[in-house]
């Protein structure tokens, strides 16, 4: 998966060999973030709208190292990867449901950054839209 540099040195600690050796904020923060996410209000958007969603459809899209995890991490991140998926799934509904004139398109294969991962489809999707 492709990440700002930025994103990748401020959240990780890797060895000079380049292996991954851990994250630096503590393994409670991402759950408080997931805690704290509430669900866009789309009902008053009155305009036609696009929605693009990145479609993984395994961990390594959202876990390209993976295979580096300790066999703990590996359980966390496939209860992460469930849970990312049902909360897409249950986003894009919303969206659809609340947005009269939205147009929800998928990436299948894609990550977060689906501009990064996927950057053809992606402007494709937004040219096209704009049509």
């Amino acid at each position: 998966m492709l990440l700002p540099d930025e994103e990748i040195e401020s959240t990780s600690v890797f060895s000079p060999d380049g292996k991954y050796l851990a994250d630096i904020t503590p393994d409670e923060t991402q759950g408080k973030i997931m805690l704290g996410l509430e669900h866009p209000n789309y009902r008053h958007i009155e305009c036609p709208a696009l929605a693009i969603y990145a479609t993984p459809t395994s961990i390594y899209d959202i876990i390209p190292f993976y295979d580096q995890l300790s066999a703990a991490d590996k359980e966390k991140a496939d209860t992460l990867f469930v849970h990312t998926k049902e909360w897409d799934k249950q986003q894009m509904e919303r969206f659809k449901k609340d947005v009269d004139q939205g147009i929800v398109k998928e990436i299948e294969g894609a990550n977060h950054y689906v501009f990064i991962s996927h950057p053809a489809e992606t402007e494709k999707m937004i040219r096209d839209f704009l049509k």
